[in-house]
């Protein structure tokens, strides 16, 4: 008899309490236990009932706590699970070192988990790509996901996750100020720097850190001499104190293209590159797109 769950308590799940049904706990992904057998031979079922276009069997989820440190990756394998439903399932937006003790939902279907309201950069992306025949459901217990049953990341998607969503702006380069609070040389006040500086060779050349098209290619008291790139699923890419601009408007460019020299025009203490994102007018921290 297959089990399935009841409602009770909560969980820790990347550092977050849920409200959450009782989950039949797989204690180790192995043979050995007969839950990680019957999620074996229930992932089956949804391959075969693909396969005949018959009717999808129920959606469950089980759970399982990490005994030791391991790579998302080889947890998919193991349960014959697709990373990406593990990925979007459990809110993990890299493909990161899980650490011994974390709390994962393991379903006993592949596809992808996109919840109603966005937790990270990754839920943005997958909301702003059409798909069809969604099913609502909530796996935390509040929260409602639509789940999207053999669905697998879009190449936007897998790029993000695999770390190189952008390329470097520029072939050498050195974080001369990060992203956030930070004292502003001209002023001596606290002020929010929504990019990061990169120390460059004055006329070192400017890359384009992914194909798009140039929006804005002209210049400010601030941003001296600047292009903006605009890219898939709402994202810029600003590129400030440029020496001069080798690209044109509305030029589409591709990942590497040179589209710049770094100079020291605007408001700058020496040559280097001001480099944002943003997604919808709103900044990010560069970092966190950038291999």
């Amino acid at each position: 008899m297959r089990i399935r769950s009841i409602l009770c308590p909560v969980l820790l799940i990347q550092g977050l309490l849920f409200a959450l049904p009782d989950y039949p706990l797989i204690r180790e992904l192995s043979f050995r236990d007969p839950l990680f057998i019957q999620l074996g031979e229930e992932i089956a079922d949804f391959y075969k009932a693909e396969a005949r276009k018959s009717v999808l069997p129920e959606l469950i989820f089980f759970r399982h706590i990490l005994k030791e440190d391991q790579d998302l990756f080889s947890i998919a394998s193991r349960c014959s699970l697709p990373y990406d439903t593990l990925a979007s399932l459990n809110g993990y937006v890299r493909n990161t070192r899980l650490q011994k003790g974390e709390s994962l939902l393991l379903p006993n279907q592949p596809g992808l988990f996109v919840p109603r309201d966005p937790r990270n950069d990754m839920d943005r992306f997958s909301e702003s790509i059409p798909r069809e025949n969604g099913i609502p459901c909530r796996p935390y217990g509040d929260q409602e996901y639509i789940f999207y049953p053999g669905e697998r990341f879009g190449p936007v998607e897998r790029s993000f996750f695999l770390g190189v969503f952008l390329g470097f702006p520029l072939r050498a380069g050195v974080v001369s100020s990060s992203y956030g609070e930070r004292i502003d040389p001209f002023t001596g006040h606290s002020q929010f720097h929504h990019g990061i500086d990169l120390a460059a060779p004055m006329g070192a050349e400017v890359l384009a850190a992914r194909e798009g098209r140039v929006i804005f290619n002209g210049a400010d008291d601030i941003y001296g001499n600047y292009i903006v790139l605009e890219h898939a699923n709402g994202y810029q890419t600003l590129y400030g104190h440029l020496k001069k601009s080798l690209v044109r408007l509305n030029q589409e460019v591709v990942l590497g293209m040179i589209i710049g020299e770094v100079g020291v025009t605007g408001q700058t203490t020496g040559p280097h590159l001001h480099f944002e994102v943003r997604r919808k007018g709103v900044s990010r921290d560069p970092s966190y797109f950038i291999r």
